[in-house]
């Protein structure tokens, strides 16, 4: 007959805690592997090669820094879990960035204040050599 002392029982509940505990990080619950392995930033590819004087790199966009947000709070709704290309007149009819970057929710893509280089930097090595 199995022992059904107080310290038998613990260690039964402590052992089914840990089988669940472990069955939800590994099973992607707790910690989905997406989550893991995803960039930091995505360079978002350019559809409409920029013109004279704009900007010459595709706008880079920051996990990091949207780092509150969960996966699902963008994808699939808002954006494909692959790169896809946009242009500015999406943005203007309120897709892709623009559903939160409404000016509202977030700031605007036109507000006053945001210039082209609050989205659309240069490479890391482009800054650390001092070029733009």
């Amino acid at each position: 007959m199995p022992s059904t002392t107080p310290d038998s029982k613990l260690l039964r509940v402590a052992g089914v805690t840990l089988v669940l505990a472990l069955a939800l990080v590994f099973g992607g619950v707790l910690w989905p592997e997406p989550a893991a392995t995803m960039p930091n930033s995505v360079r978002i590819p350019m559809k409409v090669p920029h013109g004279e004087g704009d900007p010459p790199d595709a706008a880079l966009f920051s996990h990091w820094s949207h780092g509150r947000y969960h996966c699902y709070s963008c994808h699939p709704s808002i954006f494909p879990q692959r790169r896809l290309g946009f242009t500015h007149e999406d943005l203007d009819e309120g897709r892709f960035c623009a559903r939160c970057h409404d000016g509202k929710t977030a700031f605007g893509v036109d507000d006053d204040d945001v210039e082209c280089e609050t989205c659309h930097r240069p490479p890391r090595w482009k800054i650390r050599k001092g070029r733009k």
